[in-house]
């Protein structure tokens, strides 16, 4: 078992051990046996590694789910209900270990059997993919073929991902779940290698053997578009493949109930609306379905800048610009302090990440201008608390005062599989900014934002928590899965009296 170095079994670790029991996702004395050995200072990353690295969790979208899940309970709820602190040495640990008082499953090699599918089938056709395994003998052109069949029949089958790794079997994300594709043969580093890179231009090409990694997004027709990105790892070169929708839906598709709120948001003509949640939780197609509501319904001019393009947005009845970082623009504060100077009505910001965005996106709601950007952040709360955070202490309190006044509302979404499986459903929390919020941000209460968001229902406002509720009871979602984002002791008895479980 790999011993774990550098960082404190914090809050977000114990929440992660007591949910995995919790769950019956990992046995106790598994849990035990990682924490044993584990060093003092251990964060959840290296952690939840080391989970997969031991066969304790092999499925890694559960384990991603489980990390998002402790990290908004530790931050929501601070200490969770069991400390999994070490209370033994590592030496007698492995001596334990070695006397058969804890299982410890070595971690796999390279190109050993992996594990079956989770329901030990697949919920889509497997047969129409092509054998990748051809690419380490085929040209260029015979990989592009291969590669894009491939992408091509993943979205026939409604996966939202394709993974090509080096020393690996090719493996899709559908409806949230991995599935590695268990006909398809673990891939040499040659035909990873030549399979991920045949998409590519030759300026790409160039840029990926410089800098390890590439973000871009290739097309195949306009209707056939995929968000990629590559690296190169120990074995070799992986490709991750996002597939965009061939079209824009509107919010109520997407699964918001009540669109009317959201929709009152595009009509501001100045303020800032935030689209946020963690990865793969929708927020650029959220994004998109906005853009083009306001594209539909105004007559002005949007500027987006995005990292990369995923879904083009025609002009309708407003001027749409979509610039490119990278192709089209050097940085996000680069554009941003261009695109004051070009007249736009409407700033679209892929993703406010630094200190510089943030605070000309802020400036820029201030002055005259509807900003509408995206972070990664898990609530309402805590989004606000990352865009302060940012700051210096010594400028905090002026960009408090123009985030309250420029704030129209943050839309924070979740995206789970319905109880059948058979499809993502949209779990959002929303907080509609009033003068409560605003109050609330001016004299730094955050914390009690979630208050505010309780008794604003009429208004629209809805807490993640209540959200995962209404769906549980509603049959949309599983216990299980209510239970993993629900905190509330009240809800959670709620749900166990619901279903038996004591």
């Amino acid at each position: 078992m790999k011993k774990l170095m550098e960082a404190a079994l914090n809050k977000e670790v114990n929440w992660l051990c007591h949910l995995a029991i919790e769950h019956s996702l990992v046995p106790r004395e598994n849990i035990e046996a990682l924490v044993a050995i584990c060093d003092p200072n251990t964060e959840l990353l290296p952690f939840a590694q080391a989970l997969l690295d031991n066969n304790f969790i092999t499925d890694v979208a559960v384990l991603q789910q489980l990390m998002e899940s402790a990290s908004y309970a530790a931050q929501e709820h601070g200490p969770s209900p069991e400390q999994f602190l070490t209370t033994e040495s590592a030496q007698d640990f492995l001596s334990k270990s070695s006397a058969g008082g804890h299982p410890v499953t070595p971690a796999p090699t390279p190109g050993s059997s992996r594990p079956a599918p989770p329901s030990g089938g697949y919920p889509f056709n497997i047969d129409g993919f092509p054998d990748l395994s051809r690419a380490e003998h085929a040209s260029e052109a015979e990989c592009r073929q291969l590669i894009t069949q491939f992408l091509r029949h993943a979205r026939s089958n409604g996966s939202s991902d394709v993974h090509i790794s080096a020393l690996a079997q090719p493996f899709v994300r559908h409806f949230g779940q991995l599935y590695l594709l268990s006909n398809q043969p673990i891939l040499s580093a040659e035909a990873a290698r030549k399979l991920n890179l045949s998409l590519l231009t030759d300026s790409q090409k160039t840029e990926f053997v410089e800098k390890r990694d590439l973000d871009h997004c290739c097309s195949f027709t306009k209707a056939e578009r995929y968000r990629t990105n590559l690296m190169v790892h120990q074995d070799g070169v992986e490709g991750s493949y996002r597939i965009i929708s061939d079209r824009i839906r509107t919010l109520s598709e997407l699964g918001f109930e009540q669109p009317e709120i959201l929709e009152k948001l595009t009509t501001y003509h100045q303020g800032l609306i935030l689209i946020t949640g963690p990865a793969s939780s929708g927020k650029t197609t959220t994004l998109a379905s906005l853009v083009e509501l306001i594209n539909k319904t105004r007559h002005d001019h949007i500027i987006t800048v995005e990292d990369p393009v995923e879904i083009l947005i025609p002009s309708k009845n407003c001027n749409v610009s979509q610039r490119e970082l990278g192709s089209g623009t050097l940085s996000f504060p680069n554009a941003l302090k261009a695109a004051l100077r070009e007249d736009p009505d409407i700033i679209i910001l892929g993703e406010m990440r630094d200190m510089e965005t943030i605070e000309m996106g802020i400036s820029a709601a201030e002055t005259g201008h509807l900003v509408i950007g995206t972070l990664n952040t898990n609530s309402a709360a805590a989004t606000l608390d990352r865009l302060l955070d940012v700051f210096p202490a010594d400028q905090q309190s002026q960009i408090r005062a123009m985030l309250a006044e420029s704030l129209r509302g943050v839309i924070c979404q979740s995206l789970v599989p319905s109880k059948d499986n058979s499809k993502l459903l949209m779990v959002p929390e929303i907080l509609i900014s009033n003068i409560a919020v605003i109050n609330l941000i001016r004299t730094n209460k955050t914390s009690q934002l979630n208050s505010v968001i309780e008794t604003g229902t009429k208004q629209g406002m809805m807490l993640r928590e209540d959200s995962f509720m209404r769906r549980y009871l509603q049959g949309m979602i599983s216990a299980d899965t209510a239970l993993k984002y629900v905190f509330n002791e009240n809800k959670r008895q709620q749900i166990k009296n619901a279903e038996g479980i004591r």
